[in-house]
């Protein structure tokens, strides 16, 4: 169990050292400095809280890290992705700050988004915050939550030279989709063509399923709890029940691609048999002539659904290649499972055999798994998997009180390939 255990970690963290110093953290894009000059190069593709307070810059993939503020720089924005430009907001508490609000619509009329909350700005006017105030009141001894039309004041005033939208106006709600859309049209309508960047295209919601499969190698160990029972248990602790098998599934891996690439949720059941198969010869240690051997051939059959669900992180924002890590928990649940141990004594010049059941199976247990991969992009939503993954159960076996006794855990180490579609 130490073996695999450390094989395990071993290769995780020399495939997690590789993929946390890859350079593909960083991807194409370009600063504006407040004399309005463009410099190009390559930018820390990060979640969006993170975007709004910094950017850190390399000129080339081997370049050093400058990192700028919102105070030090104008924008900054990636190729065919996300723009961020530098705008002193109010925050909630009062406090005055400057931030990068991701630019979602560019034209005569600009909307902004920071943190759940949105902002705009008429060609040559303040930047203004666009948003409905919602507040208890009470009447005759009942409360009431109400909500302010102040948003609709604000886009009206924004956008009055535009007629045809009105009624739109009218029914917008405060969502990035209809304020995109809405925006969109106003700038159509004064006949300037609005820059639409790419983020706002982007699913808040999206489910990718897929299938598993792969090679697992796994140990099963034994222990007792006393010495006392050492004894009696030996032909289930002193042996090493090893395998090789099979394992194949499905998953589904949900994310936000709006809010946060970088982090999903993924979903999977995940079917495996085992079937360890050992030999162990004990032998009487009492030291007397008619001492007895013991010959035992054992097998231990285990059929499962792991029902699993890992949180991923993406280590890069590339194009093709995307590492990952993913850290999670499994729900076992024992589908079949048998054991037998056939047992030879011989004593004194005679042989007896005899038959066990040397253990039980409990109906399902936990584990933990971790693992790292690659993701690689085939166009589309479709993307080849690869993974190392690591999990360790306990408390496989029946805890009754024939059983009691002992400590029982599975551990596996599985490369695992699939496809997401």
């Amino acid at each position: 169990m130490k073996t695999i255990q450390t094989f395990a970690l071993l290769c995780l963290l020399i495939l997690f050292a590789q993929g946390a110093s890859a350079q593909s953290f960083y991807k194409a894009g370009f600063i504006v400095s407040h004399n309005n000059d463009t410099t190009s190069g390559y930018i820390n593709y990060r979640d969006n809280i993170a975007n709004a307070k910094q950017c850190s810059f390399r000129k080339s993939l081997e370049g050093e890290v400058t990192t700028f503020t919102p105070n030090q720089i104008k924008a900054y924005g990636f190729l065919n992705d996300k723009f961020h430009q530098a705008e002193k907001i109010t925050e909630k508490n009062g406090d005055s700050l400057t931030m990068f609000l991701e630019v979602l619509v560019q034209g005569q009329v600009s909307l902004y988004y920071y943190k759940g909350r949105y902002f705009a700005r008429r060609s040559g006017a303040p930047i203004i915050e666009i948003k409905a105030e919602r507040k208890v009141v009470t009447v005759e001894s009942r409360s009431y939550e109400v909500v302010s039309n102040n948003h609709l004041v604000a886009l009206s005033s924004l956008m009055y030279d535009c007629p045809d939208i009105s009624g739109s106006i009218e029914r917008i709600r405060l969502e990035i989709n209809p304020l995109t859309d809405l925006f969109r049209r106003y700038n159509a309508c004064m006949g300037v063509p609005a820059v639409m960047f790419s983020t706002s295209e982007k699913p808040w919601f999206s489910i990718q399923p897929g299938v598993l499969t792969g090679i697992s190698y796994s140990q099963l160990t034994f222990k007792t709890k006393h010495q006392s029972n050492s004894s009696s248990s030996r032909h289930l602790t002193y042996p090493n029940y090893s395998d090789i098998s099979l394992v194949t599934g499905a998953f589904m891996n949900i994310s936000s691609p709006r809010s946060n690439e970088r982090v999903s949720l993924q979903l999977e059941g995940m079917y495996s048999k085992n079937a360890y198969n050992t030999y162990i010869e004990l032998r009487d240690e009492s030291g007397t002539i008619n001492s007895s051997v013991s010959r035992n051939d054992i097998t231990l059959q285990l059929s499962q659904l792991n029902t699993n669900a890992l949180v991923r992180y993406g280590l890069t924002g590339g194009k093709h290649f995307v590492p990952f890590v993913n850290i999670g928990l499994s729900n076992s649940f024992v589908l079949t499972s048998s054991s037998s141990r056939k047992e030879e004594i011989e004593y004194a010049g005679a042989i007896e055999h005899r038959q066990h059941e040397p253990v039980k199976f409990a109906g399902n247990y936990t584990s933990y798994l971790v693992g790292f991969g690659t993701l690689y992009s085939l166009g589309g939503k479709k993307r080849l998997l690869a993974e190392l993954r690591y999990q360790r159960g306990s408390r496989i076996h029946s805890t009754t009180d024939s059983y009691a006794f002992l400590y029982s855990d599975l551990n596996s180490f599985s490369c695992l390939v699939g496809l997401s579609i």
